[in-house]
């Protein structure tokens, strides 16, 4: 078995391939928590936006999170399947469909959070909690310079 080399140290010494590297291995150890749910991260994603806003128009779910409508809809089929999800016709414009969670989705989604909270540790079991709230806030503050209106509550970020 060969011994991974190290990254060159023209990488190593940027900062966006550092967020980057740790953000594919947040990812996969996120992918792996939630499959543990038989949940993906964006049906975790529509679930938590359904429990923390209530009914939504499935193109504004869509948006909110920052996913293609597209996609969207495999999504929210699965999750309908698995009934965690209800959709109704809006009776204001039938066009539209309106989005909630079910009870069993809300059970799905505590599930899934504890899940979570495991995966969080493996991924940054390096850091002490309070490490991990000043690097937390670090990476609020530039998402909402980014995206204000997606992080709005970034100066209480903790």
């Amino acid at each position: 078995m060969t011994t991974p080399a190290p990254k060159p140290l023209a990488l190593r010494r940027r900062l966006p391939f550092a967020l980057v590297t740790l953000a594919t291995a947040a990812r996969r150890d996120t992918t792996q928590a939630l499959a543990g749910s038989n949940l993906g991260v964006f049906q975790h994603a529509v679930l938590a936006v359904l429990a923390e806003c209530g009914p939504l128009i499935q193109k504004d779910a869509a948006a909110r999170l920052g996913i293609d409508s597209g996609d969207m809809v495999a999504y929210v089929d699965d999750l309908l399947a698995a009934g965690s999800v209800d959709k109704q016709r809006d009776p204001a414009d039938r066009r539209r469909q309106i989005l909630e969670i079910t009870p069993a989705g809300k059970r799905l989604l505590a599930d899934a959070e504890r899940d979570l909270d495991a995966a969080t540790e493996q991924t940054f079991g390096a850091l002490s909690t309070q490490e991990r709230g000043q690097l937390y806030e670090l990476l609020v503050r530039v998402l909402a310079q980014r995206d204000p209106d997606g992080w709005p509550d970034a100066e209480s970020a903790s």
